[in-house]
């Protein structure tokens, strides 16, 4: 696909009935820099699929090479919520794409709904611009992405941390959870059936509140982006 700069393989641990993984036919680190376009061409082209990516430190199952993956639209709780969701918009709106900020889902979203596909890459990359980010590494970000009626929908979830402390633990605290996407989407999937019987909606908040950054810290990269946009 893309004039021959990925290929579409089935997942070989699908956690969906649909989970296709798209991996760069040129062996590259996984990064999404320089890649966002190609995410929104695969999403406008398989529409009414859903395109994640996951970052290297952030649950991608092979940091190594550079991929998206692809799975049935609608199965993400985030997928539906953020339609009725309050938003604080940081930019202007007047080229029809806005970048906002996601108020009361527990965990900080960015949102970016666009109708031209360069004017929503060039809100995403002011964002991943102002987002922290170690030396030689991108910001620690997933991102969803969907095309519907005409429209890019993209959603970007900071984060701070890979795994919560649970998932190190060695004691009966122990809970084999590593948030992705699909976790950040709102569907928590366990590899063990002793951590789904364990976990609760309490247990995912604060894990939520542990991996991802401080209100103080969305609200600084908030102010850089009210400055820039």
């Amino acid at each position: 696909i893309l004039d021959g700069k990925y290929q579409i393989l089935v997942n070989p641990y699908p956690i969906f009935k649909h989970h296709y993984t798209i991996p760069s036919l040129t062996h590259t680190p996984q990064s999404i820099d320089a890649r966002i376009i190609d995410m929104l061409k695969i999403a406008k082209d398989y529409a009414p699929y859903t395109i994640f990516y996951n970052g290297a430190h952030c649950g991608a199952s092979a940091p190594m090479h550079m991929h998206f993956q692809m799975v049935e639209g609608g199965l993400m709780p985030i997928e539906d919520e953020w339609r009725e969701c309050e938003e604080r918009v940081l930019n202007d709106t007047m080229f029809d794409s806005k970048l906002s900020l996601l108020i009361g889902l527990h965990r900080p979203i960015f949102l970016i709904t666009s109708y031209d596909e360069y004017g929503a890459k060039g809100l995403f990359d002011e964002l991943y611009k102002v987002l922290p980010a170690q030396p030689d590494n991108e910001p620690m970000i997933n991102v969803i992405a969907r095309y519907e009626h005409s429209q890019w929908i993209i959603l970007v979830f900071p984060r701070a941390k890979h795994r919560p402390d649970c998932y190190y633990a060695t004691d009966e605290s122990q809970c084999l959870i590593s948030p992705a996407s699909v976790e950040m989407g709102g569907l928590f999937i366990t590899p063990r059936q002793e951590d789904y019987e364990k976990i609760t909606s309490q247990k995912i908040l604060d894990r939520y509140r542990e991996i991802t950054p401080s209100s103080d810290e969305i609200e600084n990269i908030a102010q850089q982006l009210y400055k820039t946009l």
